[in-house]
């Protein structure tokens, strides 16, 4: 085999293996993001939830009609 032709066969390769470190690159971006994502959401439901016991909580000590409307408005936003 010519050098030129193992030249040749040498770049094909590593122009492969360049893509696929490429696109695992991307994938896992992509990954990390959805991750991210799934982070932000389950902290504003551990969030949600605080709130909610805390205005409970309020609601139980107290009685009043203000605190059972706005624990139904947290609780209405929560459900969304």
């Amino acid at each position: 085999m010519k050098i030129r032709t193992q030249f040749l066969i040498t770049m094909v390769l590593f122009g492969l293996v360049l893509i696929i470190m490429a696109a695992s690159v991307v994938i896992t971006y992509q990954q990390v993001d959805r991750m991210n994502r799934q982070s932000e959401i389950a902290h504003d439901i551990e969030q949600g939830a605080r709130d909610l016991s805390y205005l409970s909580n309020d609601y139980l000590l107290h009685g009043e009609s203000q605190q059972r409307a706005r624990w139904e408005s947290k609780f209405a936003a929560l459900s969304e």
